[in-house]
């Protein structure tokens, strides 16, 4: 969870926890901003993102099979999603 979202008042808890726990001071220091990822299209896409590059695969798989996917990080999109599984944009 970034810096943003602990402030939000939904996260007080997590705010809260990180605050005082020392192991999670630790990881957050250390670890913050690392890719987490569910498969390897979203690993790549991830990656892309970091380096400012827009994946180029979703607008040609969009127009080949009509799959839709997320504008911001190239992941697959189910139907009906109003917002993105992997990085959390609105669609």
């Amino acid at each position: 969870m970034s810096d943003e979202e602990l402030l939000r008042l939904e996260n007080a808890d997590y705010l809260m926890a990180a605050q005082r726990t020392t192991a999670l001071q630790f990881v957050r220091a250390n670890f913050i901003g690392r890719i987490v990822h569910s498969n390897i299209e979203a690993w790549e896409n991830k990656l892309k993102s970091l380096w400012g590059i827009k994946p180029a695969q979703s607008q040609q798989n969009n127009q080949e099979t009509g799959k839709k996917f997320c504008g911001q990080c190239g992941a697959t999109l189910g139907i009906g999603q109003k917002f993105c599984q992997e990085c959390g944009a609105a669609i």
